[in-house]
């Protein structure tokens, strides 16, 4: 960035109530406006349905990530169809060897990373209500079975789905 060599990696982080918050960690060795020195930035991650609002003139300045916004856009109103690289990469006119690393260098995720947060956000609010069985919300959300949801969600949460949805009726009872 700015001519200076930078890594980044996405990492997850949990809140107090054991919500993992994605953060992209940028490393700069040099970064003039702020010092001479090593810096580090810790940038939060928009949630699935974030990007999903998102406008290209929202990013007038980043063209190429301007460029992304149909594509999140086609993958959030369509990622429970489970669309293919190819499809999403046509919303884009991009090839899907490109698309994807594009993709994957801009957001700090991979397009299937980002399906699969889309997925497990709906899952939460199906969770929420509280009315289905876990088999119920895996199957409503394409997932092989039940251990595969509560392995992903897991993953991408830090707790399970029984005991997520537990925290999280708790935390609105107590509001």
């Amino acid at each position: 960035m700015n001519g200076e060599p930078h890594n980044s990696d996405r990492v997850s982080l949990a809140d107090v109530r054991g919500d993992l918050w994605n953060f992209r960690i940028t490393l700069h060795t040099s970064y003039p406006a702020l010092t001479d020195g090593i810096v580090v930035f810790l940038c939060v991650q928009p949630e699935c349905n974030d990007w999903g609002r998102l406008r290209q003139g929202d990013f007038q300045a980043a063209g190429e990530l301007s460029r992304l916004i149909p594509a999140l856009k086609y993958m959030h109103e369509n990622f429970a169809k489970g669309p293919t690289l190819h499809e999403i990469s046509r919303a884009v006119h991009l090839s899907p060897f490109h698309f994807h690393r594009r993709f994957t260098e801009l957001l700090g995720i991979t397009p299937k990373h980002f399906l699969l947060d889309c997925q497990i956000e709906l899952a939460k609010q199906m969770l929420v209500e509280g009315r289905k069985d876990l088999s119920d919300v895996a199957s409503a959300w394409r997932f092989a079975h039940q251990s595969h949801f509560t392995s992903r969600f897991k993953q991408a949460t830090g707790l399970t789905p029984t005991r997520w949805r537990r925290m999280a009726i708790t935390s609105q009872a107590a509001k």
